[in-house]
């Protein structure tokens, strides 16, 4: 199945073009639930304003209504553990709301925290198992659809627990296709569970929710086994953090066929007692793709950061993994199990990524553990222990970080990282696209760096190699304007640094370019070239 990748900007771009103007408004500090009309009249409850908007919808897979959500804490208990926000088809889900808004631009989701809670209140026992839900529709008996339409975005999603003593053995419930498409709802997704459906979750935080397997989510798309074109669903901008799972996947879990996107999102410091503290996949999911996402400081028996079985080979592009640990092996990635009703292998691909600085208790495969003919395509990454080299670009210096003790993973100076990863395309498959911003939204260049974050700091310029052989810079010195002259025929980006090393100019061109420098101040200056992957640079002064 071909699939096409989008960024973010894009993705919800596509979404916010197709709105209604049906908006129902949500504020849990009234007294009692309006018609959902105006943020005077408004609901009370979330899902309130989610059933009003569906039913104001005629096609529903075609159509979208919002549902605006004041800032404050939602408790979902109610009077049972299955109590959950449930999305529907074609309902747009927006926390982060002052309550006087009327433009969707106006909502400012960081200052306005809108927290579902999965309690019964403050300091109570009782959970909910699921506290955001997403189920596909039950045509008839045994035959399901699913769908795609539908968004839940700005919100903190926590103190989700499902309720296992122990993982169950091979043959129980949900370690089989079938199991899971009867049953693998009932011990997953205690934050967030999309089961036979596949919406977005976009500017999310998932935390503090403890299940068997997808602590902080599950993504189970399919409506049967075998099932082709199984539909795709979004994760972007999200974080997961501190999630527990017993069976597999402390962060996400992804099941049986499915093949989301993840963007732009975080997953640290969950754990499980199995496999997969951040994320587990298994079960035939050929895939599943990860762009410009950080793990780092989860921890599990086997697979850190990420656990693989099941012949799936998902794709990680400008990916960071460090910092992961495991009482066993496999603290970075960890391959396991084939297909059982196959032969195929898992076979990760990974392009600009850093797999390094993972460690283990009992001093096995470490960033890296193989199973069997389990095998890593990976090019233009930094490698660490149990890795051999897959491809071109690698290299086994670990990178540097700009303050891993406080949780800064993006990358130092002149850490081995920069300007080290690739932006071609064709190291990955059709449909899918390096991505031209990083983690943050900033704006990679030509030569991008490994892992999520592309560095935006000084560069020591002292100790950038001077290779002048295929462009000249002129007049030097100079102090009204420059003139680059490349000596090739290709694109390129102009990089151009002041005596601190401050990157100052920055500027894509394919021909001779005329830089006016009259708002440069005097010193000495770095201009860097970057043409297909090759870097030339050369000083200047202005004066």
């Amino acid at each position: 199945m071909k699939k096409i990748i989008l960024t973010t900007t894009i993705i919800l771009g596509v979404l916010f073009s197709v709105w209604s103007q049906n908006i129902y408004y949500v504020a849990g500090d009234i007294a009692s639930s309006g018609d959902g009309s105006s943020w005077e009249q408004a609901f009370k409850t979330i899902q309130e304003g989610i059933d009003a908007a569906y039913n104001s919808l005629s096609d529903p897979s075609s159509e979208t209504a919002q549902v605006w959500v004041k800032q404050g804490t939602y408790y979902i208990y109610v009077n049972s553990e299955n109590n959950s926000v449930s999305m529907k088809e074609g309902v747009q889900i927006f926390g982060g709301f002052s309550g006087y808004e009327n433009l969707l631009s106006e909502r400012n989701a960081t200052d306005n925290l809108t927290i579902i809670d999965g309690h019964q209140s403050s300091g109570s026992d009782n959970r909910v198992k699921h506290v955001v839900s997403a189920y596909g529709i039950e045509v008839s008996t045994d035959v399901w659809q699913d769908w795609t339409n539908g968004l839940i975005d700005g919100f903190t999603i926590t103190g989700g627990k499902i309720n296992i003593t122990a993982p169950p053995k091979n043959g129980a419930k949900a370690t089989d296709p079938q199991s899971i498409l009867d049953s693998g709802d009932e011990m997953s997704g205690a934050g967030v569970l999309f089961f036979k459906s596949a919406p977005s979750i976009s500017n999310c935080i998932v935390t503090d929710n403890e299940a068997g397997k997808g602590g902080g989510i599950y993504i189970m798309s399919a409506t049967s086994h075998p099932q082709n074109d199984v539909p795709v669903a979004h994760v972007s901008n999200c974080t997961f953090s501190n999630n527990t799972a017993i069976m597999r996947g402390g962060g996400m879990s992804v099941d049986l066929m499915s093949e989301p996107i993840i963007e732009n999102s975080k997953f640290l410091s969950n754990t499980c007692e199995a496999k997969g503290g951040g994320v587990y996949i298994d079960w035939i999911c050929p895939q599943v793709v990860f762009i410009n996402c950080l793990f780092a400081e989860n921890t599990a028996s086997r697979a850190g950061a990420m656990g693989i079985d099941g012949s799936s080979s998902p794709i990680l592009i400008n990916c960071t993994i460090t910092n992961n640990s495991t009482t066993d092996i496999g603290a970075g990635l960890y391959t396991g199990s084939y297909n059982p009703d196959g032969t195929d292998s898992n076979e990760p691909i990974l392009v600009n990524c850093i797999v390094a600085g993972n460690t283990t208790q009992w001093g096995g495969a470490v960033d890296l553990r193989i199973w069997h003919d389990d095998y890593f395509h990976v090019s233009h990454s930094a490698l660490g222990t149990g890795f051999t080299s897959f491809g071109e670009g690698i290299t086994y210096e670990l990178p540097t970080f700009a303050n891993v003790p406080s949780g800064d993973y993006s990358l130092a100076q002149n850490s081995v990282a920069i300007n080290a990863g690739v932006s071609s395309d064709n190291l990955v498959p059709s449909g899918i696209e390096i991505p031209t911003t990083d983690i943050d939204g900033n704006q990679r260049d030509a030569a991008p760096d490994m892992g999520c974050y592309e560095y935006s700091g000084s560069v020591d310029i002292e100790e950038k190699e001077i290779l002048v052989a295929n462009f000249v810079a002129y007049p030097n010195p100079t102090s009204n304007f420059i003139n680059i002259k490349p000596y090739f025929d290709n694109n390129y980006q102009i990089k151009i640094y002041n005596n601190t090393g401050k990157l100052v100019y920055s500027q894509m061109s394919n021909g001779v370019e005329i830089i006016d420098i009259n708002n440069f101040d005097s010193g000495l200056y770095f201009i860097q070239i970057i043409e297909n992957n090759n870097v030339f640079a050369q000083k200047i002064i202005i004066r």
